[in-house]
């Protein structure tokens, strides 16, 4: 079972697509890195991939959660 697994998560956050579409399977015991630009959506992808925010489509997986779940997305008023 991998470590983290990315299939295909997006999010927006703010009007900006913040993590669009990565997949990204690491596995148990390696490491891995996220290089890219400012605001190119490292912070959010690594907030779905341990369970701080819910991705708007897709899934972001990781072996170690701890199982709780996160409250609904606040809806627009």
């Amino acid at each position: 079972m991998p470590a983290l697994r990315f299939e295909r998560p997006h999010k927006v956050v703010s009007h900006h697509e913040a993590a669009d579409h990565v997949e990204l399977t690491v596995q148990p015991r390696s490491s891995c890195g996220l290089v890219g630009q400012h605001g190119a959506g490292k912070t959010t992808t690594l907030s779905m991939a341990v369970d701080l925010l819910r991705p708007d489509h897709g899934r972001a997986a990781n072996s170690f959660s701890t199982g709780r779940s996160l409250p609904a997305p606040a809806q627009p008023r």
